[in-house]
């Protein structure tokens, strides 16, 4: 897990990008999503987003350990194979209390296949 924290005047934004397990069992993945969380819900920064590629797709059991942190999701389309995205890996979490502005990854391709093997996820919101 990384983590970056973005100051603009006195509003300060923490980020923190995660890969979590690929495979079969989801349970690795839910024991990963709640260390996660608890990094998270120590952290003093006011305003906190958890993104990356949680190896998710349709596991609330993951994304539910995140809500503890006081953060959720905005919903979002499949981001794996960028080729022809089929599966939904890739994640923002925002927090609670935000208002999403715009949800968006692009459909996938050739071109974003030359990139990554994963479309990037666009999520930007207003925090209250």
């Amino acid at each position: 897990m990384l983590a970056a924290t973005i100051h603009r005047g006195a509003e300060e934004l923490r980020v923190y990008d995660t890969h979590l397990a690929s495979g079969p069992a989801p349970d690795e993945r839910i024991a990963q999503a709640a260390r996660v969380a608890s990094v998270v819900i120590a952290d003093s920064a006011a305003t906190r987003i958890v993104m990356g590629d949680l190896n998710a797709p349709g596991e609330v059991e993951v994304i539910r350990e995140l809500r503890a942190a006081g953060l959720r999701d905005p919903g979002g389309g499949p981001t794996n194979p960028s080729i022809a995205p089929r599966q939904r890996l890739d994640y923002v979490l925002v927090p609670d209390t935000a208002t999403v502005v715009e949800q968006h990854e692009p459909d996938g391709g050739e071109d974003w296949w030359a990139i990554s093997d994963h479309l990037p996820v666009l999520v930007a919101f207003r925090q209250q």
